[in-house]
Formats: C-alpha cells, structure tokens, sequence
C-alpha cells in the first residue's frame, strides 16, 4: 500500500535476451487494503470558503464582461418582448380579427425557418462581437422605424 491510500501495482520490466517458457514466469498479487476507509461528509457546496445559497447564483455578475453582456441581453429581451406585444396589440386594434394575430405571428417565424441555415454559416465566419453589434443595432433601429410610423399614423388598416 502506497501513502496516499491507492494500491501499488508491480511493474515487471524484464529485458529478455533468450526465449522464457511462460510457466517460468511468475506475477506477484497487487495488495489490497480492506479496512474501512473514512467518507468525507457531503457538503451542500462543496469547500466552506464557497458562497452558499442564492449568492452562488450571481457568482458570475462579479465578471465586467458578463455583466456588460447580461445587461445588454436583459434590455434587448425586455425590448423583444415589448415589441412582439405592441404588435400584436396594434394588429389586433387596427383589424380587430383573432386570425391576423396568428397570420402575424407565423410571418415573424418565417424569416427564421428560411435564414437558419444561412445564418449559421455568417455565425461562423463573422466574428461574435461583430455579428451581435450589427444584429442587435438592426433590432433596434427596425423597433424605431415601426414605433415612428405608428405615432405618425402611416401605419393603417
């Protein structure tokens, strides 16, 4: 038995210059302990130097880039999800029709179902940053253009 509690397996470096019957040969048995070993106590957390609970949670936020990131994908979801609901809002006021809610729905789906796999190709040869700026910006100024032209009653029935 080693120190560190692991069995301790023979090695037989044997250089053979003549052929050896294998009968010849003879392989010693590994020892192996069998007392008991002591079990060290589970831990919620694992060392006690570790925040426990709901502050292990945000453990990540202490990183600037993440927040930066997590921040800017808090506001533009909180923005997508306005959006969608505006919309659907304007079309259900403008047509007042339950079917024009579904036809809207299904025609923001469709440019994803047809651009995905072109997309994925851009995501591979864009670089991350790039590609989130320009599409982010694209979100935005598109919210902009469709919130003008409902303040400025173009958009009509």
């Amino acid at each position: 038995m080693s120190e560190n509690g692991r069995v301790r397996s023979e090695t037989i470096d044997t250089y053979v210059h003549e052929a050896v019957d294998a009968s010849q040969l003879s392989v010693a048995e590994p020892e192996v302990d069998l007392a008991p070993q002591a079990v060290p106590q589970p831990t919620s957390f694992g060392d006690r130097n570790q925040p426990v609970g709901w502050r292990r949670t945000f453990l990540a936020l202490q990183y600037p880039n993440y927040r930066l990131w997590f921040l800017g994908q808090l506001v533009s979801l909180v923005g997508t999800g306005m959006q969608t609901t505006a919309q659907a809002f304007l079309v259900f006021q403008l047509t007042h029709s339950t079917a024009y809610l579904g036809y809207v729905g299904f025609a923001a789906g469709v440019p994803s179902w047809v651009l995905m796999l072109y997309g994925g190709v851009v995501a591979d040869r864009v670089p991350r940053r790039n590609l989130l700026i320009m599409t982010q910006a694209a979100m935005m100024v598109l919210a902009f253009i469709l919130a003008a032209l409902t303040f400025l009653n173009i958009v009509q029935p």
